[in-house]
């Protein structure tokens, strides 16, 4: 540090008063930079909010929904065209591969997108998934071969992550109080695309062959599959268009970019700045001496580092034409008591002066060294700052500890399994149950047409609108997330065996009894799953802090991809080999399979504790990635 005399002599103290007057420090550059912002101001997740909104983000999420549902029908027929099935028999593991081929791309994909939406954010990429979708559905729509039609489902999956980011915008866009109003008009847009989709999807394929005079010699006559999925890249356009207009980014996550943007602008800074520090250096061992230079110069190491959470900062303060003064701000190790405050100031004096210590804001000082702002002119302050937390006791603290600092623990991992699971066993019933309708009497099944096996599915959509809206608050309300969820796996391991009742002697030769079954089987089967689905991604957005929350859907969307590549080869495998025992009851052999991997995933769920009914303290999760409200309300 130069001496006063020096400071004050010969050319340098010229310079030095030249610059003080005329030239604004870093900091106020800084600070008068206008800060960009988005388009649409950034959604806090406190406040009630509007029913349309949800619309908007159910649309964002219901297009995943829509795009399985509206395959499923025409899936059989499309591949018996190609050839590939020599038999019957083989036709379901045909069907089950191509349906694992939207899984294979999720599996890729999934963490990829959540990880990028931590970088860009959550709307830049639902917006993204939504121009994926488009492409994709029309690439399968066109498939004239097997190979293409496995291509078309690749990308469906490899180019979307909104299955995961959607979750992720939710959980940090609502309260407690609206999660479960979320997480059901979710639930009733999967049952809105289990009614229309199926229907489009049955009905509308093939149109040459249903309506020559309408559609022949005609582009659907050379691509029979095409018209369905035009449906479903509509649905997809309107949505990335709506969600454009009104869904704007996340609060929680534009401050963390906000964050993540002043370090980078810190670093670029620190480079900037050695290099001056350089050269005032080198002029002063020239001879050029300049007091204030070599100041800055001590200063500037820690100014222009990058932040430590306990340490000191060091910046220069600029008063006036007198002099230079620095001020050091420090950070004490965390304690224990109330809001953080000051407590310590520690003064060394050349002359008597006085911190204006109300000018340091006590809640920004939070992860973070403060610059002390007043009328200093001794030639160093040093006001250390003392951060307490709330302190908690019990088990609770203890059980959270983990959670805090990782922003997930265990039974995050045991909720993104039973996601998984829940995810194989779905789609097992949902591909294996139309192959089963299709195939013949003889051999176990129902032998239904693709209208037919589309009114089922869209009997089962009605129902699930139907029980969203008048029994699921209701059922929440009554067990919680956790009960809830470990109950309907039970339930669900009974259900998977009422379809094959259909089939049986007796009652399939009774086309009025078969359709009962039928359809109140897949009433069933759609309510239970309802209530599995939204209490599992409930469970898996309450496991976790809101910063790694796409991370974490994007893992569990991952781990759910998985199993939906598995659960296709694996119940078509066993179907076909249930068709070959030539045995009565044959049929019920793969949905047996099914109701044993029911009670697998209840003994998985018997695992998630009850503090998973709510999300984690949403203070806490911003004190953890620290902070970083207090910039924006300086």
């Amino acid at each position: 540090r130069a001496s006063g005399p020096a400071v004050e002599g010969g050319h340098g103290d010229a310079r030095r008063s030249a610059r003080v007057g005329t030239e604004p420090s870093a900091r106020t550059m800084e600070r008068s930079r206008p800060p960009r912002t988005p388009r649409l101001p950034p959604l806090e997740a406190k406040g009630e909010k509007p029913l349309f909104f949800f619309f908007v983000v159910a649309l964002l999420n219901v297009v995943d929904s829509f795009n399985l549902n509206i395959v499923w029908p025409l899936l059989p027929f499309m591949v018996d065209s190609y050839g590939v099935a020599r038999t019957e028999e083989d036709l379901g593991a045909w069907v089950g591969a191509a349906g694992a081929a939207v899984s294979v791309g999720q599996l890729l994909s999934s963490y990829a997108w959540g990880a990028l939406s931590d970088r860009i954010g959550r709307r830049p990429v639902m917006l993204i998934g939504m121009c994926n979708s488009t492409f994709s559905v029309l690439v399968f729509g066109t498939a004239r071969t097997y190979a293409q039609c496995l291509a078309g489902r690749f990308l469906s999956g490899l180019l979307n992550g909104n299955a995961g980011v959607v979750k992720t915008y939710v959980g940090e866009t609502t309260e407690k109080s609206q999660q479960t109003v979320a997480f059901s008009i979710f639930a009733m847009a999967f049952g809105f695309a289990s009614c229309v989709a199926p229907a489009i999807g049955g009905f509308l394929q093939r149109p040459a062959e249903r309506w020559p005079h309408v559609f022949g010699d005609t582009l659907f006559e050379t691509f029979p599959f095409l018209l369905p999925m035009l449906c479903a890249a509509a649905l997809t356009s309107v949505g990335g268009v709506l969600g454009f207009l009104y869904a704007p980014e996340t609060a929680s996550q534009w401050r963390r970019m906000q964050k993540r943007s002043a370090e980078r602008e810190r670093r670029m800074k620190k480079k900037k700045h050695q290099t001056r520090r350089q050269k005032d250096v080198d002029a002063a061992a020239d001879g050029d001496f300049d007091g204030e230079a070599l100041l800055r110069t001590a200063a500037e190491p820690e100014s222009f580092g990058e932040k430590k959470t306990v340490g000191p900062e060091v910046e220069l303060v600029r008063l006036d034409e007198s002099g230079v003064s620095q001020a050091v701000v420090a950070e004490a190790p965390a304690g224990r008591g109330a809001a953080a405050k000051a407590t310590e100031t520690v003064a060394r004096r050349d002359v008597a002066a006085d911190a204006d210590a109300d000018d340091i804001d006590a809640d920004d000082a939070d992860d973070e060294t403060r610059l002390l702002r007043g009328p200093v002119t001794t030639d160093a302050v040093v006001v250390r700052i003392a951060r307490d937390r709330d302190s908690e006791s019990g088990d609770s603290a203890h059980a959270l500890a983990g959670l805090r600092e990782k922003g997930w623990d265990a039974h995050t991992v045991a909720a993104a399994s039973s996601y998984a699971v829940l995810a194989f066993i779905a789609i097992g019933y949902d591909e294996i149950l139309p192959v089963y309708a299709k195939t013949r009497e003889d051999l176990g099944g129902l032998r239904l047409s693709a209208s037919q096996i589309g009114i089922v599915l869209i009997v089962g959509g009605v129902a699930l609108i139907a029980f969203q809206l008048f029994m699921f608050p209701l059922v929440l309300k009554t067990f919680g997330v956790t009960k809830a969820l470990r109950r309907a796996s039970l339930a669900f391991a009974v259900v998977a065996f009422v379809a094959p009742v259909a089939s049986v002697r007796g009652v399939v030769e009774n086309p009025a009894l078969k359709w009962f079954v039928v359809l109140f089987s897949q009433i069933l089967k759609i309510v239970t799953l309802a209530v599995l689905f939204t209490t599992v991604i409930m469970a898996v957005n309450n496991s976790c802090m809101n910063r790694v929350k796409a991370r974490v859907n994007g893992a569990a969307t991952s781990c759910a991809a998985l199993g939906r590549i598995v659960s296709p080869i694996a119940h078509g495998v066993v179907f076909s080999a249930s068709l070959r025992l030539h045995e009565n009851f044959q049929q019920f052999l793969v949905f047996a399979f099914v109701s044993a991997c029911a009670l697998a995933l209840f003994a998985l769920t018997s695992r998630l504790p009850s503090r998973l009914d709510q999300p984690p303290r949403e203070a806490e999760d911003e004190r953890a990635v620290g902070a970083e409200g207090g910039e924006a309300a300086g």
